[in-house]
């Protein structure tokens, strides 16, 4: 159905007074030429049902709340009903066609405000300027394909981009595409890769291209298959390729709202209660002006600044979940705002992964700490783990042979580290509990209630 058929139907739909009497209801001809009406079970009126059945309306769309009046056969008004969705304006259709009662008439209550897919807005004070509101949709609307060639190199050039690939979102991994689309920067752990890529339109479908040296999983030609404000989504066969925007901003408090706070643990006693350290999941968020994190078990008491939480670093649970309040208060401002911290216990046993599966993930490619308790200080040191119980550690200036092994208790798995001599990397010494386990990312906890993470890297 065509866009300005879709209008049509949406202004006889909002005429001022829609019929919907009984099919066997003997219609009186003077009100027909009294006012705009639509027989029911007609043609005309299943194609509007199918119009209101559309989520959001194609191009413009009603600011809501909207209201209507029901009329009886005289005239008299015997309910205002108010709508303030698109799911409650198509049930108050399918509801006014399975009526049973005496009502006849249905008028829409004015102003009304349209508001275009360009963000601009229109009120209409009566039947006639709907009409010619709805009529004029086109000429405030764009008409292009969401995902047409400028809008995906708008949305690719714009920001950096952080990839998804299938499910797997890689710590400190970003895109960068260039204007002149041939030059192509992937940062991986702040490495660069440098590489070119391409934009096209084949059989009506926007593709890209991408080619550099190094993490090749990423490379080949992507089939644009949707698209919003911050998330471009693309197809290479099975593969999926999610690219979501991230772009500089100065809000101070941009970290702490970019994603959803969660610490799980493993449920070392299966009694539903661990200490958690909540200081170490905005550890990263480092606004430049002078702040303070002060925690709360309520948002009352966060929103009113009292019974603070005396020792974040330690906090033991109450329930499993439990949401934690953190308030971001500036030093000299006003600027404050809350947020929450989701704590879960789940079974300790609850990687995924065995031994055999650990061990074969850790003898691929090598492998970085990109999270230690808040902190990614310890990326730059790369970990090659070999089957004969060594683990080179090395960086630009420090080689160190440690040594490795995997055990299995009836926690889960566990890996431990020793003869780590080297500046910081010493930290992660001794035995660990694999909690999350994926082919690319290792998380492991240990008895002090430290977090570590390590992703794969692969030439």
């Amino acid at each position: 159905m065509n866009f300005f058929y879709k209008i049509l139907l949406l202004v006889t739909f909002f005429a001022l007074f829609i019929f919907v009497s009984c099919e066997d209801e003997q219609i009186d001809d003077n009100l027909l030429n009294q006012v705009e009406t639509i027989l029911p079970n007609s043609e005309l009126a299943t194609m509007i049902e199918d119009v209101a059945s559309v989520e959001v309306f194609e191009c413009v769309a009603f600011q809501y709340p909207i209201s209507f009046s029901l009329y009886n056969p005289n005239f008299q008004i015997l309910e205002t009903i108010t709508i303030n969705s698109d799911s409650e304006l198509l049930s108050f259709w399918e509801n006014l066609n399975n009526s049973t009662t005496n009502v006849v008439l249905v008028s829409l209550n004015f102003p009304v405000t349209l508001i275009y897919d360009n963000d601009i807005s229109i009120a209409v004070q009566n039947n006639q300027e709907l009409e010619a509101a709805l009529t004029a949709a086109s000429d405030n609307c764009d008409d292009s394909p969401a995902c047409d060639l400028e809008a995906v190199i708008n949305y690719l050039t714009t920001c950096s981009q952080i990839p998804t690939l299938n499910t797997f979102t890689p710590s400190f991994t970003e895109f960068e595409f260039s204007e002149n689309n041939d030059l192509f920067t992937m940062y991986e752990l702040d490495l660069p890769y440098s590489g070119v890529w391409d934009i096209t339109i084949i059989e009506g479908e926007v593709v890209v291209f991408i080619n550099f040296n190094g993490l090749e999983d990423y490379n080949g030609q992507w089939v644009v298959v949707s698209c919003s404000e911050n998330s471009l989504v693309m197809m290479q066969d099975n593969d999926t390729l999610t690219l979501t925007q991230s772009c500089d901003t100065d809000d101070p408090l941009a970290c702490f709202s970019s994603f959803e706070a969660q610490m799980t643990l493993c449920d070392e006693n299966n009694d539903g209660i661990e200490t958690f350290n909540l200081t170490q999941v905005f550890a990263n968020c480092t606004p430049n002006d002078s702040y303070n994190l002060l925690y709360y078990e309520s948002l009352a008491d966060a929103q009113s600044s009292s019974n603070q939480i005396p020792n974040p670093e330690s906090f033991t649970n109450t329930s499993n979940p439990q949401t934690i309040y953190v308030k971001v208060e500036f030093e000299g401002t006003v600027t404050s705002d809350v947020y929450e911290i989701q704590l879960l216990l789940e079974e300790c046993n609850n990687s995924g992964c065995n031994q055999e599966q650990v061990n074969a993930f850790l003898l691929e490619c090598e492998w970085n700490v990109v999270y230690f308790n808040g902190s990614d200080d310890l990326m730059f040191y790369n970990m090659d783990f070999e089957s004969s119980g060594i683990v080179v550690i090395y960086n630009d200036t420090i080689i160190i042979d440690a040594t490795w092994s995997l055990s299995t208790t009836a926690s889960g798995v566990v890996i431990n580290f020793s003869n780590v001599a080297g500046p910081n990397i010493q930290a992660i010494s001794g035995s660990w509990l694999v909690v999350e386990c994926e082919e690319h990312r290792l998380e492991f906890h240990n008895t002090n209630n430290d977090v570590m993470v390590i992703e794969r890297t692969c030439d």
